[in-house]
């Protein structure tokens, strides 16, 4: 299987431009149907889900609580479906038609999904090997393991950095989580696509999680630009992993 880039979360924060009364607000441009909650979160008081074929695809969150936020932002969360599909772009233009203006990232997962290490080396022989302090790494910060026990530890994923942190990293069996947390058939069928033969064995992920991302902060809406940039960021991820945080001994 060849190695695979993806977004596994997407959300941003933005500024609703259409208003009546004074009150500010997400519309539809008529291709989802919508479902309103007054109760949202701790920052944002109201909720619309925008659905379509029985599947939500965005949620916005707006009015906000807080009152160091503008009266017109809202926050984004597109679905995880999405994110796997052909349809993000469209989806991504569907959200700017709905009265909404981009205006920074909030999270974004960036993953790569593969087999083994390009020097041949298992994820799980990696973990084991960091263990055992014969890999050890550069930077200090938290770590934590996760392992199956029977007669022996089986490792299936390890950790980096705080979860309060900006920049949080997991390496983890994936295709183990599929199996015994929650199947998700979209991702499965990327594998299929990308040439995954369940021979091969488990597929594993590295993914990191940034959030409160003010370096990638962008100043313009042009969904071009974004996609642009978002890619540019994930291109280095797997590399970067490896070469800037361990080295063996």
């Amino acid at each position: 299987m060849e190695n695979i880039i993806s977004c596994d979360w997407l959300s941003f924060t933005g500024h609703l431009t259409y208003q009546k009364n004074g009150y500010h607000y997400p519309i539809t441009n008529g291709k989802y149907t919508t479902s309103y909650e007054e109760k949202g979160t701790a920052v944002y008081k109201c909720l619309q889900k925008y659905s379509k074929n029985n599947m939500v695809y965005f949620t916005v969150l707006f009015n906000p609580r807080a009152s160091f936020l503008p009266y017109y932002s809202c926050q984004v969360k597109l679905d995880n479906h999405v994110l796997y599909s052909n349809e993000l772009e469209t989806t991504l233009k569907d959200i700017f038609e709905c009265g909404i203006q981009f205006h920074c990232l909030t999270r974004l997962d960036l993953c790569i999904d593969f087999i083994r290490f390009d020097n041949n080396m298992s994820p799980s022989k990696f973990i084991e090997l960091i263990m055992k302090n014969k890999i050890f790494k550069l930077r200090k910060g938290d770590g934590y393991t996760f392992y199956k026990s029977h007669h022996d530890i089986e490792f299936t994923g390890i950790s980096f950095g705080k979860k309060s942190s900006i920049c949080h990293w997991r390496l983890y069996n994936k295709s183990l989580e599929l199996r015994e947390v929650k199947d998700k058939y979209y991702i499965r069928q990327l594998w299929k696509n990308n040439g995954y033969n369940e021979e091969e064995g488990d597929v594993w992920r590295l993914e990191m999680e940034l959030k409160d991302i003010s370096t990638i902060n962008l100043s313009y809406n042009n969904i071009s630009n974004v996609f642009d940039d978002i890619f540019s960021v994930v291109t280095g991820v797997h590399y970067y992993f490896i070469f800037n945080y361990f080295l063996e001994r």
